[in-house]
């Protein structure tokens, strides 16, 4: 049942509970008075009757007077008694003869008179009182007794069940303030107390503070150990925060893993940043959720009343925006709100509208970098690259917006548009000049998981007529280690397409090699950060020639990317590297300027195809 209707019945109860209380208390009194009235009225009324009726047939009024004689017949007739007074009244209304009880009648009194006839006519009465001074103690006494059983009836039936109601508005007064899962206060609760908190802050040199609290890689526990894991974390995260904090702070469950903490009487954003070192101190012992020990740690963010805001509102924006700035630098940490803080947030939501209206909107556009033949420098692959068609401010850099088309949950038909876009750009190529090009497409994670992706690979490979030996997706080393049997079976399916799988930024995953063999991948991609410090670090250098010894004794295709000089180039061929790819031999360029520079390798390429002087590139082997 719900609050509203609950109170309405129970005030209905309450009001029927009054009612029957007040039937009680009157009821029974009028009654008791009622039935004693009419008892001595019938009583007195019998009385006279008979009385009349026997001086009517036995004695006889000399005129207005009783004889003398008949005063002796009438006191055996009508003895007196306690409760009756008789008096016979001739037709003046002279009282004749009158019988007294033993003791004066009580008031109130009631009378009742019959008349004396003789040959049908009234010649006198006769007058019966008697006292209901008994029958009003008694009223009286059932009265007293009525009303002790109705405010009995009344205490129980009335004032109960508005107490019992009092008593479950206050309880879901609670629960309505209550997060249920942490038993802490929840997101209106800690405003309502945040904002009593800013009010008693006048005439005072304190401040009052706000840390904003985010579990990192929270998400990991739900997905890897179910959600009664999760909860049982969040119960734990909650007594650790409750027990960091002063006892005048205030501790709250927002929603999800996000939690706050007020912090009262500051006097700067030190003392607050204090209380936040003692909350990630709490975290440094390892939870147990699911039977296994975890080790999870908060980014805190900090924000002070009229130090960073002057609202409620403004100060949990604030404290939100500085918690999103310790989770970019790496979280475990806090950070004390700053103003540029704000504007990145803007920024961010700015960004993410504009992502859900760019692929209806046709604002997102491709870019492709040329993959050169590390010994002879021709074009024999192309990577394209997914850009955000710059706006009125400011462009977008893939490293912004992809991570959000992930967690919009955009990457999936984003990533779709991009294999058909660049397929049938390829096509075009193809046809054009004859040379046989290799078109790469990044993969994301979210892609690979779908079940339908193998099948849209496909339908776009028909759609487009894009040969499948000429695609090639890439995948990073973090995806393949993750992947589960699903995702593999995925892999396995693509291959047998006859697309191309490689691995790419290689190196900077898991160190295990093993999926090398498992897997039926064609090449591997070295990642940029190990090529840009080869011609400077030896080690560097020693890893890049161990990997492409590896891959070129696997049977991979070995692709180096970050290619920025001729020396770097150098150290490449003589490692035996496959391909190339970099600023050094070609940037990220527009359709028409790949076009153009295709176009003027095709007819060298074609020349040397007739000349059999062109041997077959490491990336023209079949997949």
């Amino acid at each position: 049942m719900k609050p509203v209707q609950m109170r309405r019945s129970m005030v209905a109860t309450a009001r029927l509970a009054a009612i029957a209380a007040i039937i009680v208390v009157a009821v029974p009194p009028v009654v008791c008075f009622s039935t004693g009235y009419l008892v001595h009225a019938s009583t007195a009324q019998s009385i006279a009757d008979s009385t009349a009726w026997w001086m009517s047939e036995h004695i006889a009024l000399d005129g207005d007077r009783l004889p003398a004689e008949m005063a002796p017949l009438l006191r055996s007739r009508l003895p007196p008694d306690r409760v009756s007074g008789r008096t016979i009244l001739n037709a003046a209304g002279e009282v004749l003869f009158e019988a007294q009880p033993e003791r004066p009648l009580v008031w109130p009194l009631l009378t009742r008179t019959a008349p004396l006839r003789a040959s049908d006519r009234v010649i006198g009465a006769v007058q019966v009182r008697r006292s209901l001074a008994g029958t009003l103690a008694l009223t009286g006494l059932a009265a007293l007794l009525c009303g002790a059983l109705g405010f009995v009836l009344w205490r129980s039936l009335y004032r109960q069940p508005l107490r019992a109601l009092h008593r479950t508005e206050a309880q879901l007064h609670r629960i309505a303030e209550r997060d249920l899962l942490t038993g802490l206060p929840n997101r209106d609760a800690f405003r309502e107390r945040l904002l009593q908190a800013i009010e008693h802050l006048r005439g005072t040199k304190t401040t009052v503070g706000v840390l904003w609290i985010d579990l990192d890689r929270f998400q990991l526990v739900n997905q890897t150990l179910g959600s009664a894991a999760g909860d049982a974390l969040l119960r734990d995260v909650a007594v650790r925060i409750s027990g960091a904090i002063r006892h005048t702070d205030i501790a709250a469950r927002l929603a999800g893993d996000e939690f706050a903490v007020l912090v009262d009487e500051l006097s700067d954003a030190e003392a607050a940043a204090a209380v936040a070192t003692h909350v990630l101190a709490a975290f440094e012992e390892p939870f147990v959720a699911g039977g296994r020990e975890l080790f999870v740690a908060p980014s805190i963010g900090i924000a002070l009343f009229l130090v960073h805001a002057t609202s409620v509102d403004g100060m949990l924006k604030c404290a939100d925006a500085a918690m999103r700035a310790a989770k970019h630098a790496g979280g475990a940490c806090y950070r004390v709100y700053e103003s540029t803080m704000t504007t990145g947030t803007r920024k961010h939501l700015e960004l993410e509208s504009r992502l859900r209206r760019a692929l209806p909107r046709n604002e997102f556009r491709l870019a492709f970098q040329p993959i050169m033949d590390a010994a002879t420098e021709r074009v024999i692959g192309i990577e394209s690259l997914l850009r955000l068609k710059a706006a009125e401010s400011e462009s977008a850099s893939p490293a912004q917006f992809i991570p959000l088309l992930e967690q919009m949950g955009l990457i999936a038909a984003v990533g779709e548009w991009v294999l058909r876009e660049a397929c049938r750009q390829g096509v075009q190529w193809i046809n054009s000049g004859g040379v046989p090009l290799i078109m790469s497409v990044n993969v994301s994670p979210r892609q690979l998981q779908d079940t339908s992706f193998v099948s849209m690979v496909a339908n776009t490979l028909a759609e487009t007529a894009f040969p499948a030996p000429q695609l090639q997706l890439e995948v990073t080393e973090g995806m393949i280690m993750d992947a589960s049997e699903q995702v593999l079976e995925r892999i396995e399916q693509l291959a047998s397409l006859g697309v191309r799988v490689a691995v790419d930024d290689f190196g900077t995953g898991y160190s295990s090699l093993a999926y090398l063999k498992r897997f039926r991948l064609h090449g591997l991609k070295i990642d940029r950060t190990f090529v840009r410090d080869m011609d400077t670090e030896r080690d560097a250098a020693a890893i890049v020639e161990a990997v492409t010894s590896l891959a070129r004794h696997l049977g991979l295709v070995v692709t180096a990317e970050g290619v920025e000089n001729r020396n770097q180039l150098r150290m490449l061929r003589e490692f035996g590297c496959d391909c190339v790819q970099g600023f050094l031999l070609g940037k990220p360029l527009p359709r028409n300027e790949i076009t153009k520079l295709i176009a003027r390798q095709a007819y060298t390429y074609h020349s040397e195809r007739q000349s059999g002087s062109t041997a077959v590139s490491a990336i023209e082997r079949p997949a």
